[in-house]
């Protein structure tokens, strides 16, 4: 899937989910899990992307791995939560 993104005119592409790493992480095996969704970012990095987004919250451990590749890396908790405490800063006001 191909989208286009608001203003800035990007291309964003889906990736199939990884269900081999949900179920390593569902067998307690955090490491393989991390490893498996690192090996897919630098699959993807080899297609010159510029920012990756793990955007199911099981998968934002994986962060600091893929973070290696040298990528920007997004993660759903990282920016929902930012989002939110813009919110409240915006009411603080």
């Amino acid at each position: 899937m191909k989208t286009r993104i608001g203003l800035v005119h990007a291309t964003m592409n889906s990736v199939s989910p990884m269900v081999e790493a949900f179920h390593a992480l569902q067998n307690g095996d955090t490491d393989k899990h991390n490893q498996l969704i690192k090996e897919r970012a630098q699959k993807l990095a080899g297609n010159h992307v510029d920012v990756l987004v793990l955007a199911q919250i099981s998968m934002a451990r994986a962060r600091f791995a893929v973070e290696e590749l040298g990528i920007p890396v997004l993660t759903s908790p990282q920016t929902s939560t930012g989002s939110i405490m813009d919110q409240i800063r915006k009411r603080k006001r």
